[in-house]
């Protein structure tokens, strides 16, 4: 090719004027496509990410909205306070499963006359778990159904620092640091046991109470003011 410049080059420098006159035609005409070529193809590239950026800005956009609209409806601003709130909805969800199991207990008549020989203390040795969320327990209550009569409702009664309890059937030393209800009314009962004694007073005659076929009924409220009963007769409690 340079030898052909080279053997053509007399005939060009001869004629300078028409060659350079035909390059710079050939040059306008050449230099405006290429320019419309590479704008053009700018032009697409800048286009095509454009359309890239719009599609994330409307992904972050419409991902917003959702955030907004999840802590909006949670009544949240952080993640944390997220995680809690759907734990604590996780908690509402699963309800308190409180489970009793009477061991026994302690029989008595009060020293308090003139009353002595009409009431009857019952000092329950209780155990109490939970297979659901946990729960205190609200309420505890005792009936005692003896042989065909109305059923009695005993007494809750805060345990005293100390009470000896004396009579045919399992006397003991009751404590107050014992008294179950104190324990579940203020800590949560979970999957754990947790023991301890009730002590309830009520208005029937001895003999009456410690009868085989007379009957207990123990209940517990949770938080959800769900009962739970547990039932022994004195026949299967005066054998344990």
């Amino acid at each position: 090719m340079i030898e052909k410049v080279i053997s053509e080059w007399p005939i060009v420098s001869s004629a300078p004027l028409t060659f350079f006159a035909a390059l710079f035609g050939l040059l306008a005409v050449i230099t405006p496509a290429i320019w419309w070529l590479l704008n053009t193809m700018k032009s697409a590239e800048l286009s095509s990410m454009s359309a890239d950026i719009q599609a994330k800005a409307s992904e972050v956009a419409f991902l917003k909205s959702r955030i907004d609209a999840y802590e909006s409806k949670l009544g949240v601003t952080t993640p944390d306070e997220a995680q809690s709130k759907v734990l604590g909805l996780e908690r509402q969800l699963s309800k308190p499963e409180i489970r009793l199991n009477l061991l026994g207990g302690n029989i008595f008549n009060p020293a308090m006359a003139p009353w002595k020989d009409q009431i009857c203390g019952v000092a329950l040795d209780v155990r109490v778990w939970n297979t659901g969320s946990p729960s205190i327990i609200t309420e505890w209550g005792l009936v005692i159904v003896s042989r065909g009569n109305t059923p009695i409702i005993a007494q809750l009664t805060k345990m005293p620092e100390q009470l000896t309890t004396t009579g045919e059937y399992n006397g003991a030393i009751l404590r107050a640091a014992d008294a179950l209800d104190t324990k579940t009314a203020f800590n949560e009962v979970g999957r754990g046991v947790v023991e301890g004694i009730l002590l309830f007073y009520a208005r029937i005659k001895r003999d009456e109470l410690e009868h085989p076929d007379t009957r207990l009924e123990l209940y517990a409220k949770d938080a959800y003011e769900r009962e739970t009963k547990a039932v022994i007769r004195m026949g299967q409690w005066l054998r344990l």
